[in-house]
């Protein structure tokens, strides 16, 4: 699953998710949108604040698809 669809699916927002996560919400847009991918330590507190729904592999799959 990708971040995008969690948010959506779960009813939350960017700006909820970053506030969570201690980072800026156009830094949560980024990641959403493979724009930029998240470090190492964040890759694992995505991981956490999803409860699994989102992991790296989920992260790293995004980033190819849109970046081939």
């Amino acid at each position: 699953m990708t971040l995008k669809e969690y948010l959506s699916n779960h009813g939350l927002t960017q700006q909820g998710f970053a506030s969570k996560l201690d980072v800026s919400q156009p830094t949560v847009a980024r990641w959403c949108n493979a724009v930029q991918f998240p470090d190492i330590t964040y890759l694992m507190r995505i991981q956490a604040a999803t409860d699994n729904s989102v992991t790296a592999n989920d992260m790293v799959e995004n980033w190819s698809k849109v970046h081939g």
